[in-house]
């Protein structure tokens, strides 16, 4: 984007963007935003779909572009061409002197020698394009090389300092020890700063605020998409970071790792996860109020799975431990004051238990009383550690809970056979003790309604997929008696995803339960290349189970996704169905036997034509298929929704 003075109007050109049917291009058409709305802008010649850069020239009221690559794929090749906008059109310049082709470079206005500077980017591939500065002079580039230039980048920032009177460039994604440069055109000074923003591999923007007489800087500099937000002022010789931002909700990369407790001390919840692919990184966010923050310390424990995180109130303080990485179980303990995160005293000194993400901190006895196994139900205190306690285990698999009328921790199982009693186990700190509570015969989970001053039964559907509207309704102890809840209180969002898949965590402040659901990171296997497929071309998909390489996955379609096909019937689960419903093009697709072999990394792909009729056109169909091992069906994957359009 730049301005133009002849239009008053901010000139938008190029970029990249997805069609309906999933595919990239490049995009060459003008748009220009007036202030309150953006109007496409007809001209007669284009410099046609590209990534590209391109900056105001003040001196000539005009637009300059430069080169800038059409390649889709690696290796990208730049492109060397000249195109100026005069207002009404584009127009291709034929200079003398032409620059390297580039790609990932930049370019601003001079205000010194009033032409517009250009800088950086790469070649071919990954070659740098030099360190030289050009500048245009309304005809022709003058290419100037000088014995002390800035290290070779891509993606630089560039920007007029009015009171060095200067260009400022700083690395905008290359790993250098001197970012922050100057360029008068003619002389290049290094500058050293006081504070320096971080280097990114998705780069900066930047442009002059003539008013205030400083550079402003916006980018990212976090691997998640979403957060790491900040934007960075430059006067006064030096950088100063006035703002982070970021999206409404932090993402995760795996689900075993989305941990989150309220920190009483400072109000506030605590978000754990990982991001990026294997190897994770470990990734926090606090949720102050409603508005998620991402949270940056200088040290954060290393990425694992499953571990427990609670709120310890005798010390004021998070707690972190257990859990596992690819070594094996881990026996850290961690501890978070608000600014940092150390490690314990006892760290290192206790069991390391594998998969403690099951356990709940007991508040009315200050100890984390860990799932019990082999009949040891182990508690952990803050000073001395853990604690084994022989005692008989609930042979069905429960989930915790803290019973707050009751003061007491509670196992409740979280299936059972339909009509088959479910009764949870109390635990006093020295045995497991069956209840004679019953609850109701439905898979489910339960936690503390403190609205309602009991315990609440949420349901869990997809494992008895065609019963929805039953099961979509909750339960509350009501003595010791479970009584269904009137439909205001009906949770067809939670209990949707599946209630098994929630986070359920209290915020004391606010009187509320805050829910975090992490089910469709866990269980979507399947994804749709082209969901919007055309008569005559091919409905692709990817299928992804990366735990089973070498395995066979089968693919089903189906012009309807209810009720479901039943497959297998597990005890204590319920019936495990297909999530598309058995119609004519069910029958054709299996007979067909579409199937892939996973590769060594678990993925696989699928291209299914499209009959070139046109009748087809407003076809909705769905996909779904299941995972065969030795053993026979070993998961069921997600379904997913495809159209044919026009």
């Amino acid at each position: 984007m730049a301005y133009c003075h002849v239009r008053k109007a901010v000139i938008l050109f190029g970029g990249e963007a997805i069609d309906l049917r999933n595919q990239h291009l490049y995009l060459d058409d003008t748009w220009e935003w007036d202030g309150n709305d953006w109007r496409r802008v007809n001209t007669v010649h284009t410099p046609g779909g590209r990534h590209t850069a391109m900056a105001t020239d003040a001196t000539r009221k005009q637009i300059v572009l430069f080169g800038g690559t059409r390649s889709l794929s690696f290796p990208f090749t730049g492109l060397q061409d000249t195109w100026i906008w005069d207002g009404a059109d584009w127009s291709q310049a034929q200079p003398s002197t032409v620059p390297v082709q580039r790609y990932s470079h930049s370019l601003t206005f001079n205000h010194r020698t009033g032409r517009v500077m250009m800088f950086g980017g790469a070649s071919v591939g990954f070659a740098f394009a030099g360190s030289e500065a050009h500048e245009w002079t309304g005809s022709d580039w003058i290419i100037t090389k000088h014995p002390t230039e800035p290290p070779l980048q891509y993606n630089p920032v560039l920007a007029f300092d009015p009171t060095l009177n200067a260009v400022v460039v700083h690395a905008g994604s290359a790993t250098v020890s001197d970012p922050t440069w100057t360029w008068d055109g003619k002389i290049w000074t290094k500058l050293n700063t006081k504070t320096s923003p971080p280097i990114v591999a998705r780069g900066w923007r930047a442009d002059t605020d003539l008013v205030r007489r400083q550079i402003v800087m916006v980018g990212f500099e976090d691997p998640d998409s979403q957060f790491g937000g900040q934007t960075w002022t430059f006067r006064n010789n030096d950088w100063a970071l006035i703002d982070r931002f970021g999206g409404e909700y932090p993402t995760f990369a795996s689900a075993l790792d989305l941990n989150n407790t309220h920190d009483d001390a400072r109000d506030e919840f605590v978000f754990l996860g990982a991001l990026g692919r294997t190897p994770y990184t470990t990734a926090m966010w606090a949720l102050r109020g409603d508005k998620f923050v991402r949270v940056h310390p200088k040290t954060l424990p290393a990425h694992r799975h499953q571990p427990v995180l609670f709120y310890h109130p005798p010390s004021q303080r998070v707690v972190l431990m257990g859990g596992y990485d690819s070594k094996g179980a881990l026996n850290e303990v961690w501890t978070w004051d608000g600014k940092n995160w150390a490690l314990h005293p006892l760290s290192g000194k206790t069991p390391a238990l594998a998969g403690l993400g099951n356990a709940i901190y007991d508040p009315f006895r200050n100890r984390l009383v860990a799932y019990p196994f082999a009949n040891t139900t182990w508690e952990w205190d803050y000073s001395n550690g853990w604690n084994p306690v022989a005692a008989t285990a609930p042979s069905e698999y429960c989930e915790f809970v803290i019973d707050h009328g009751s003061r007491r921790v509670l196992l409740v199982p979280f299936t059972t056979p339909k009509n088959t009693p479910r009764q949870p186990w109390v635990w006093d700190g020295r045995a497991w003790t069956k209840s004679p509570l019953i609850t109701p015969p439905l898979s489910g989970k339960a936690f503390y309604s403190h609205a309602h001053g009991t315990l609440v039964l949420l349901p869990s559907p997809q494992y008895i997929y065609g019963t929805r509207d039953y099961y979509d309704r909750c339960y509350a102890l009501d003595g010791n008696v479970w009584r269904l809840l009137p439909e205001s209180c009906e949770c067809k969002t939670l209990s949707g995803a599946g209630a098994g898949s929630w986070l359920l965590t209290y915020d004391p402040s606010r009187q509320r339960t805050l829910a975090t659901n992490h089910y469709t990171l866990a269980t979507h296997h399947l994804f749709p290349r082209t969901p919007y497929p055309r008569p005559g071309q091919s409905a692709e998909l990817d299928v992804t189970y990366p735990s089973s390489p070498g395995q066979t996955f089968w693919l089903a379609l189906s012009t309807a996704d209810w009720p479901g096909i039943p497959l297998r019937t597990i005890p204590y689960v319920g019936t495990v169905r297909l999530p598309i419903a058995r119609t004519p093009l069910f029958d054709l697709s299996v007979s067909a036997g579409l199937s892939v072999k996973l590769d060594r990394t678990g993925a696989g792909y699928f291209k299914i034509p499209i009959p070139p009729l046109t009748s087809l056109v407003g076809l909705e169909f769905y996909a779904a298929g299941v995972l065969l091992g030795t053993n026979g069906i070993e998961a069921v994957s997600n379904a997913v929704s495809l159209e044919v359009i026009k």
